[in-house]
Order: C-alpha cells, then sequence, then structure tokens
C-alpha cells in the first residue's frame, strides 16, 4: 500500500473536512458581493443574477458599462502605454494590445465616482502579466487605507495549465496569491485554468487539475472564498470534478463563462447548473450562447481525454443537500477519503 499511497496529510485533510462541512452546512457565504447587490434578505442566494460587462478596456466601453444596469465590470490589465504617452503602466487592454486610451488609474478611480454618486457597481480584474499585479494592488491598498473602495473587487487570473493539453503560459501562481495576500486580502480571488478548446477541440477538467488547483489555494489559505471560473463547455463534461472543487474548498463558487463560438452541450450544462445549484455559481455567459443550441460547429469534434480513470456520468439530483452538493454525489467522495485518510493514500 505505500507504494500506491503517498503522504499528504494537508491535502486529506482538507478534502475530508471540505466535504463533512458542505454536506452538513452548505453553502458558506461567499465575500460581500451577493450583499452588496440584493441586500440581505434570503432572496439574495441565487448569484447567477448577477450581470456581466467584458472587456471594459476603453473610457467608451467605461462610461456605457457605468451608465447601464450591468453590476460586475471585467477589464484586462496588461502592462503598456496611454495614448499620448511613453510612460509603460498597467493599461486596460488585452494581449497582444499594449496601448489604451485608459490607465488602470482612471479606471478604478472612475468606477469609485460612479459608486460614490450612487451607482451599483463592481469590477473583476484580470491580470493578464504578472508585472501588473504588484502595482495595481499598491494602488488599490492605499485606496483601501483611504476607504475609497466600497464596493466588490475580484483579482482574476489565470494560474495553471488546464485542459485541453493548454500550452499558453499563466500567470505565476505563487506569486500571484502571495500579493493578492500581502496588499489586498479582503479581494475576492479569482483563480482559473490556461484552457485550450473549440470546435476541434474537446476535452473536460481532469481530476488532477482538480487538485492541483485545491493544493495551491490549501497553501495560501485565501481570507475570501475563491471563485474558480471554469468554461462553460469543459465544464458541462465535469460536473463531479467541479463538485470535488468547490466541496473542498469550503465556501468557493464558480464562474461559468465561455467565448460566443464554444461548442457547448447545453444539456449537459444544465445538468451541472442543476447539481451545482445558482447560490453556488456566477453565470458569466453570451447571451446567444445561453439561448442557441449550443453548437456551433460544422464539423465532428477531435475529443482529447488524458485523464481515462474519470467518472464521466452526471450526479443525480435527488437527496439533495443546502447548497446544491447531492449526498449521491458527495458520499462516494466522502467514501473515498475516509479509505485514503485511513490508508495513508493522498488524491
Amino acid at each position: 500500500m505505500t507504494g500506491f499511497c503517498t503522504n499528504n496529510a494537508v491535502l486529506r485533510f482538507a478534502l475530508l473536512l471540505g466535504l463533512l462541512n458542505a454536506m452538513a452546512a452548505g453553502e458558506k457565504e461567499p465575500f460581500s458581493t451577493r450583499k452588496y447587490f440584493f441586500g440581505e434578505g434570503p432572496e439574495i442566494s441565487d448569484i447567477s443574477n448577477i450581470t456581466w460587462a467584458h472587456a471594459v478596456n476603453s473610457i467608451a466601453e467605461l462610461e456605457k458599462a457605468l451608465n447601464d444596469d450591468t453590476m460586475m465590470l471585467e477589464a484586462d490589465i496588461s502592462l503598456g502605454t496611454v495614448h499620448g504617452s511613453e510612460q509603460v503602466v498597467p493599461i486596460m487592454a488585452h494581449p497582444p494590445a499594449n496601448t489604451s486610451d485608459l490607465s488602470f488609474e482612471v479606471f478604478i478611480n472612475r468606477i469609485i465616482r460612479a459608486v460614490d454618486g450612487g451607482a451599483k457597481k463592481g469590477a473583476k480584474l484580470d491580470f493578464k502579466d504578472i508585472k501588473t499585479v504588484e502595482p495595481c494592488l499598491q494602488m488599490l491598498k492605499q485606496l483601501k487605507r483611504k476607504k475609497k473602495i466600497s464596493f466588490p473587487v475580484w483579482l482574476n487570473a489565470d494560474i495553471l495549465p488546464g485542459p485541453v493539453n493548454s500550452t499558453d503560459e499563466p500567470v505565476n501562481a505563487t506569486e500571484f496569491l502571495s500579493l493578492a495576500s500581502e496588499y489586498s486580502p479582503s479581494s475576492m480571488l479569482s483563480l482559473g485554468w490556461k484552457t485550450n478548446f473549440g470546435c476541434h477541440v474537446r476535452g473536460k477538467y481532469e481530476k488532477s487539475q482538480i487538485l492541483e488547483m485545491i493544493e495551491v489555494v490549501g497553501q495560501f489559505n485565501p481570507q475570501v472564498p475563491p471563485t474558480f471560473p471554469v468554461r462553460a463547455g469543459l465544464a458541462a463534461e465535469s460536473v463531479e470534478e467541479l463538485l470535488l472543487l468547490i466541496a473542498t474548498v469550503p465556501g468557493s463558487t464558480l464562474t461559468l463563462w465561455a467565448s460566443a463560438s464554444d461548442p457547448v452541450d447545453m444539456n449537459n450544462l444544465q445538468d451541472l447548473i442543476d447539481t451545482i445549484n445558482t447560490k453556488n455559481l456566477y453565470i458569466d455567459l453570451p447571451f446567444d450562447l445561453i439561448d442557441g443550441p449550443g453548437n456551433n460547429c460544422k464539423e465532428s469534434p477531435v475529443v482529447i481525454q488524458n485523464d481515462t480513470n474519470v467518472d464521466n456520468s452526471i450526479v443525480p439530483q435527488d437527496d439533495a443537500v443546502p447548497g446544491g452538493i447531492s449526498v449521491n454525489s458527495a458520499m462516494p467522495l466522502l467514501l473515498v477519503a475516509l479509505v485514503a485518510l485511513i490508508f495513508g493514500c493522498s488524491f
């Protein structure tokens, strides 16, 4: 047995404790995002109703989002120059763009002014370059010290390689989490994987990728339970794996996202939503993906799956406990954790 098992007491304990917490107590309230937008009543539980603006990377897009009904403003942060300047600073731009009419400093201060004027807005900062993280978080820390930040601020980065055999370089996980812990521990972390997915590449989140994320998060133990952004087409095939993730990281949530052209099995996606429960699920999907048939491909995909030991079955919906974790889905995981605990196995 010792040849088969390796010791990782922290991971075993986190898995067992997380599953017990999920089954016994259900969902743990994540941060203040839902309360900020919906208040204190019981009707606030459905965080899937939060709405999103994407790629708010210009003054025009920022003004549009600040003056409509959008709740969360997602914007990309890169290193570059603002029009008319040669100074390299954090700007709002998606690579490969390295110039913009909007710096991070102007972006965050414009949201502050809008919120001070009565708007209800939050910001999701998508860091594309580790070099942008520290200067932006230093600025956030100063603004928080002056009590200027009175709205949700999410810190997002793809910190691990993910499906399907993604070769894109992730943001350094250790450095990103260390800086977030140092400068902005009260911010919601949004921690994702680099993905490779489309009409000719299909797959899922593998158990090994889930466990790697669990281990990384466990090393830093964020003050605020994180959310995990997962690509809808991959997530729809990964119900068991994602149940394991949110059961193991107490209070965590998922954020569903997709590109408009992504092929998605809408039936499987609905199964995921029903199983995870919208209390634990932010839904940030294109309208045409939500309303469409979910099959934007004319040709059959190339299916790539590395982890052949993953059970692809859909979790039954009966006997659900609070927070969306069903007894039928959590119990096998709990039994596995108990066996591993007894025999000293890691996952």
